[in-house]
């Protein structure tokens, strides 16, 4: 093998990744697969190394027909590898790299970023943090959010919710089976509109006798309101979504009544105050290019109400939207209509800003939609490839993690560094 004695240092890119490393009695599992995308051919031979100690080797054999397809080509459909380590080798201090090579072109290829055993070597935990979305869709007709786009052709008719019983029945799936625990951070939200839900107020009564700590965020065009004074005592936090402060503004955006949602604002405080609220009120402010003048107006509505304000540039919250403009592929006309209503200048820096070390907080976060499917991640709708990775109720907590850790999607949002921005957006004080 060309170059085998410089195989730490001498490498070119190669598409690949470590699909499962799974901590078994004896050994540890690594399964992946490794392309030259550029030549469309499987890689012959993987190795997987500690520093300049070589663990284990194997070679490419097994079918991907999910790779082949992403690729777009059969050529690359063997690439495929499944490799056992011998558990002695390793410790929670190893930090693994997986490389490939590719006989035809005798090069040495660095396959993986760096993977710390320590992820590997702890036991499964519950998850802090599980979002389930309630609502399978939201009023609101924000151009820039999948969902909103949806609403321009009259989609919102359509929206579905879950039930109160099949609520019910998932969550007590998931303590049972330790998937999440009663010091988990449970949310209502992801991309629908929580209030809209008819078993909204069941819902939430439900994890108050449960004794489960919630979070709701709202666009405030509903008012749901509650009778008990301990009703929400459990209910930890609530978000305001807001997209301005005048009716022009909201007129471009959410398109509601922006009266109306101030007063809704004002009433839901007051209701779920008296009904044992006690955690942290906040508005979410979405700054565009035409709005920067009304952040000084919601710091002021908000501090009448002794609530925060935490002000952010908005985003593409349309993962494909937003895949397209870092690649440069948007449509000409979608990119002029970001260009006058988006502040983007920022992007590059964050794009600089991501090293090799971080590590995505969704992979240590649980998303469920409102059909009871686990969603690979809070960014992703459901017509990206990888959304599910299956119905909640048919999955244990090691299924669970294990899959996650299996998504091309991921792959090609690192790629991008869309996992760093969505999750540090640039804040405005």
């Amino acid at each position: 093998m060309k170059d085998r004695g410089k195989l730490g240092t001498n490498h070119n890119v190669l598409a690949g990744a470590f699909d499962v490393i799974e901590n078994l009695t004896n050994a540890i599992r690594c399964v992946g697969w490794a392309i030259d995308p550029s030549r469309k051919l499987p890689a012959k031979e993987v190795i997987i190394m500690d520093g300049e100690r070589i663990l284990g080797k194997g070679i490419t054999v097994i079918e991907r027909k999910d790779v082949a397809e992403y690729i777009g080509s059969d050529s690359v459909i063997k690439c495929g590898w499944e490799i056992y380590i011998n558990k002695k080798d390793v410790t929670t201090e190893s930090k693994l790299k997986a490389y490939a090579y590719i006989a035809e072109q005798e090069e040495v290829i660095l396959l993986s970023n760096e993977y710390s055993m320590t992820k590997c070597l702890v036991e499964y935990t519950p998850y802090s943090k599980c979002t389930i979305d309630i609502s399978g869709g939201c009023n609101a007709k924000c151009p820039w959010c999948v969902t909103g786009r949806k609403n321009k052709d009259g989609r919102e008719a359509l929206i579905s919710f879950m039930k109160k019983e099949e609520f019910v029945e998932i969550v007590e799936y998931m303590l049972s089976n330790g998937i999440i625990n009663q010091g988990t951070r449970i949310e209502l939200y992801n991309w629908g509109e929580p209030f809209i839900n008819p078993d909204f107020k069941g819902i939430v009564k439900y994890l108050g006798k449960k004794e489960l700590d919630f979070y709701i965020s709202t666009n405030a065009s509903r008012v749901v309101e509650f009778n008990e004074k301990s009703e929400l005592r459990h209910l930890k936090g609530i978000t305001f979504s807001m997209s301005g402060m005048t009716q022009e503004s909201y007129d471009k955006m959410h398109r509601f009544d922006i009266e109306t949602i101030k007063k809704n604002i004002k009433r839901i405080i007051e209701n779920f105050k008296a009904c044992g609220f006690k955690g942290e009120a906040s508005i979410s402010f979405h700054i565009y290019q035409h709005n920067y003048d009304e952040l000084k107006v919601v710091k002021d509505f908000a501090a009448a109400l002794d609530i925060k304000v935490n002000a952010f540039h908005a985003l593409f919250t349309d993962y494909e939207m937003f895949t397209s403009y870092i690649e440069k592929t948007i449509p000409q006309e979608l990119l002029y209509e970001a260009s006058r209503e988006l502040v983007l200048y920022y992007i590059e820096g964050k794009i600089k800003e991501r090293n090799l070390e971080y590590r995505c907080p969704q992979l240590n976060s649980l998303v469920i939609d409102y059909r009871g499917q686990v969603v690979s991640c809070c960014v992703l709708n459901d017509q990206v490839q990888d959304y599910a990775l299956g119905v909640i109720k048919e999955l244990s907590l090691k299924d669970i993690v294990n899959l996650k850790s299996n998504m091309i999607v991921c792959e090609l949002c690192k790629k991008n560094k869309l996992d760093y921005i969505y999750h540090n957006t640039n804040q405005v004080k």
